[in-house]
């Protein structure tokens, strides 16, 4: 298996145009619209502006459910395996403490640096059940990146954090990086997961690698 090194910075943009909505001068008796340049002083009185159809529909859908959650509520609403321990040891196997390893990386306090930060820090995330890390540390090249951030996290919430399996060891080989690109690097590694309960595939106790 083989995993590659980015460093990125994305950066989105969003535009919301407000157009102002266009004025018909009506008069009160006939109710027909008049041209504005022949339209008597007085008639301004009655002027009134058209309703757009989004205004419509906004009036109508009011009060009707409540709006979809947003990434952040989502978030919190996962259930979590990160230690309350803080001596606890960090599950990507270096040794150190939790809040001294991978930790950082998981708040964003510190930024990873090689390639080996990555993947520790991404098994630890996993291990941990931390959907957000797991996300932000998937680059756009990865068929697993989702345009959908809400969906993304939905699905590795259901099925995609190995609920079933135990994290038992993390191994890997030596950084190569690549010989073009700076920002790019190869690791090769095994992870291997315990099964928790009879399954198709695996018995409770069975080691999967």
């Amino acid at each position: 298996m083989t995993s590659t090194f980015f460093l990125c910075v994305v950066a989105v943009l969003v535009v919301v145009t407000n157009a102002e909505p266009s004025t018909t001068f009506v008069d009160s008796r006939a109710r027909t619209p008049l041209p504005s340049t022949s339209t008597p002083k007085h008639t301004l009185l009655f002027a009134k502006k058209k309703k757009k159809k989004g205004n419509r529909t906004a009036q109508t859908t009011k009060g009707f459910g409540a709006p979809p959650p947003t990434l952040e509520e989502r978030l919190t609403s996962f259930k979590s395996r990160i230690p309350e321990d803080d001596s606890a040891l960090c599950a990507c196997d270096s040794g150190r403490p939790y809040t001294e390893c991978c930790r950082p990386f998981h708040h964003g306090d510190r930024q990873c640096q090689t390639m080996l930060d990555v993947l520790r820090s991404r098994y630890s995330a996993f291990s941990y059940r931390i959907v957000d890390y797991v996300m932000e540390s998937t680059h756009e090249s990865c068929r697993d990146w989702r345009q959908d951030k809400v969906a993304w996290a939905n699905d590795l919430d259901r099925s995609g954090m190995f609920d079933s399996f135990d994290f038992v060891k993390l191994e890997h080989g030596d950084e190569e990086m690549d010989e073009f690109d700076e920002n790019k690097g190869y690791i090769d590694f095994e992870v291997t997961l315990r099964a928790k309960d009879d399954r198709l595939d695996s018995l409770a106790g069975q080691e999967t690698v």
